[in-house]
């Protein structure tokens, strides 16, 4: 079982959170690293951007969700298991390197279904 150990009380009801949480958008813009490709293409050297990483994991269990941050290959087999085992839902932080783009991104900004 994954064990947080950090808690982030956001000031707003889950009603106003989750919708925004939900929106590829809106979380691709809190991502560290997606905004990346936006400063390559406009000849911005990617160290003169450097933010720290959101923890969605963190924010993710305060809504109850189990989560953890992945930053290893394969960790996800121990955590799907995991997750078929506690009958509830479950949210992955899955954390890359900055130039892989994410699924998200591609569709954003490149058109990709």
């Amino acid at each position: 079982m994954v064990s947080l150990k950090e808690e982030t009380i956001i000031p707003a009801p889950p009603s106003k959170v989750w919708p925004q949480m939900s929106d590829p958008e809106i979380v691709v813009s809190c991502i560290s690293g997606a905004e990346f490709y936006n400063f390559r293409a406009r000849n911005i050297k990617p160290g003169q951007a450097i933010h720290g990483r959101a923890d969605l994991a963190v924010t993710a269990s305060g809504f109850g969700l189990r989560s953890a941050t992945v930053i290893q290959m394969g960790k996800i087999p121990a955590l799907f298991a995991e997750h078929e085992c506690a009958n509830t839902a479950t949210f992955w932080d899955v954390q890359s390197d900055d130039p892989i783009p994410s699924r998200a991104y591609r569709r954003i900004h490149c058109g990709e279904a």
